[in-house]
């Protein structure tokens, strides 16, 4: 993380609080556009303010926030911002929440037209495996792979569509081939066969190709493939800028070659750019989906 000297905790803090001369105030602000460090810290600053301020019985201004807060608050963000920026990269990266959201009731809840669902479902990110192709995938792709098949079964379903059960059988396909995976393939293959599927059925499934294929990566590779569903829909709330930016972080931690971390940021970038670009966003999330699933 590169720091600035000039920013110091006393400046950070009169930044928040907004007690900075117009001058000053832009060169604080130069200074953290020009570092992702202080960018984070910044905005970890900012969302610990949001945190801690109690919620409001009348719809208040962001602006007027920090009128509500304490003395010792505002004291507890400066310390809080001075830490941020104080550690080291490696260190800021292990503290930096990597969780991404389970996606089942957001792809459920789609709103998207059966034609734009197909041609998703029908433009595959990854080619054909051919041989023991699903044999050789390492483990953080096979991960990936499931939670994509996972996301496009859970869209079939929501959609009544018959071709829900081969869905089922694909993940099933991921499952089995990977160590200890008999069991969750089974829970798959049975839910491809099954006539009436309770919900409780599927959470079931899901849990146990978590357990195989790892929850973070299941979970990464379902909220991408349901981000393609999401641009093809221009869903605003599926991809938030705040979800995304988890999403970004959590593959760069997952996958730390160059080009990942260059995706990852391209895709972060263009999902907070307005108005909203939904080609360059579908283009952006099919390149991380496609580096994080063939590995």
């Amino acid at each position: 993380m590169t720091t600035n000297p000039d920013v110091d905790a006393e400046r950070l803090a009169a930044l928040i609080e907004g007690r900075l001369p117009p001058d000053e105030r832009e060169r604080v602000l130069a200074a953290i556009d020009k570092s992702s460090g202080l960018r984070d810290a910044y905005a970890d600053a900012l969302a610990a303010l949001g945190a801690m301020t109690p919620p409001a019985v009348r719809e208040v201004p962001r602006w007027n926030f920090l009128a509500s807060l304490t003395p010792l608050q505002k004291l507890e963000v400066a310390a809080a911002a001075v830490v941020l920026i104080a550690i080291s990269p490696t260190v800021f990266r292990q503290l930096v929440p990597r969780g991404v959201p389970d996606t089942h009731d957001a792809i459920a809840s789609l709103i998207i037209s059966d034609g734009a669902a197909n041609s998703v479902l029908n433009q595959p990110v990854w080619g054909v495996t051919r041989g023991d192709g699903e044999n050789t995938l390492a483990p953080g792709a096979r991960g990936i792979r499931v939670g994509a098949a996972i996301a496009s079964y859970e869209l079939r379903r929501s959609m009544g569509d018959s071709l829900s059960a081969a869905g089922a059988l694909e993940v099933a396909s991921l499952l089995e081939s990977a160590p200890g995976g008999a069991i969750a393939a089974n829970a798959w293959r049975a839910l491809s066969s099954a006539s009436d599927i309770a919900g409780s059925s599927v959470s079931e499934a899901r849990r146990l190709a978590e357990r195989v294929a790892g929850t973070e990566r299941v979970r990464l590779g379902a909220w991408l493939q349901g981000a393609r569903f999401a641009s093809a829909a221009s869903d605003t709330v599926f991809i938030s800028d705040r979800t995304a930016r988890s999403v970004a972080k959590a593959a760069i931690a997952m996958d730390e070659r160059a080009e990942t971390e260059f995706a990852a940021h391209q895709f972060e970038k263009i999902v907070s750019a307005r108005p909203r670009d939904w080609a360059g966003t579908t283009t952006a999330v099919e390149e991380l989906l496609r580096l994080l699933g063939a590995r």
